[in-house]
């Protein structure tokens, strides 16, 4: 990791986060020379059909042990990376290319989505969040980072030009920082459509009725959206309610139909 200078650094602490987490206790505890392509094989099998490992994580797990390996050749510790051909092997097994993928919401879907949001007292406080989120298309983090700033309200369009993350440190705490976006396509100017304006307006309203915190994060400040303490949200918390609204919905839904029945 330190040989590569070009990292950026949310992806450098990615990459040892995801190392300390899961290999540095397993396999990293084994002698190089003990490594087979059957030992890697069988690692990466664990991951995804115990673990529920997806793809995404795969990948980082792969670009974190790949290259060790080649170094290790380089190095000669071994003759050969036992990290080659894994990943191919295992996109080619039935079981990975049956995992289900991600698929848009419908128009249907979006809709039950949000009534279900306005009507229950526990998730309503979400619905001008996830009202945002729907009609602009942001990825979770530029929500979480979204500033008034960034919010023209005469124009009606809304600058997207930073990502809110909250990730590990070296001493094992996680600390907010703001990162931009990784192309210039990130960069980006959207429409507020009215939905989008009258729920930034009613955030707004509730944000001067209640205070916030006054949060700086890397110079930012003067957040769209905070939680109930007045603080910047975590995008991993804005993707557990999400996980939970879903989760209770479709329980609702079953029981529905079983009474139907």
């Amino acid at each position: 990791i330190e040989s590569k200078c070009e990292l950026r650094e949310s992806t450098r602490s990615n990459y040892i986060y995801m190392y300390d987490k899961h290999i540095r206790n397993g396999l990293g505890n084994r002698m190089m020379s003990d490594f087979k392509y059957s030992t890697i094989l069988t690692f990466y099998k664990e991951l995804i059909f115990k673990k529920g490992f997806q793809p995404n994580s795969m990948e980082t797990i792969h670009t974190v042990l790949h290259p060790i390996f080649t170094s290790a050749v380089r190095d000669g510790l071994i003759r050969s990376n036992p990290a080659t051909g894994a990943m191919k092997e295992i996109k080619n097994l039935k079981e990975w290319r049956d995992k289900p993928k991600r698929q848009s919401l419908t128009k249907t879907q979006q809709q039950a989505f949000m009534d279900y949001v306005a009507n229950n007292k526990t998730y309503k406080k979400w619905v001008n969040a996830f009202t945002v989120l729907f009609w602009t298309g942001m990825r979770v983090g530029e929500f979480a980072g979204l500033t008034w700033d960034d919010c023209d309200f005469k124009k009606g369009v809304i600058s997207v030009n930073h990502t809110l993350l909250y990730r590990p440190t070296k001493n094992g705490a996680s600390e907010f920082v703001i990162h931009q976006p990784k192309t210039k396509s990130g960069i980006r100017t959207i429409p507020m459509l009215e939905p989008v304006r009258n729920a930034l307006l009613s955030e707004k309203e509730r944000q001067e009725e209640n205070g916030t915190a006054g949060m700086v994060v890397d110079g930012f400040s003067n957040w769209s959206f905070t939680n109930r303490y007045g603080m910047v949200m975590r995008p991993s918390s804005i993707n557990r309610a999400i996980d939970r609204i879903v989760e209770e919905y479709n329980k609702e839904e079953t029981a529905r139909a079983k009474q139907e029945d």
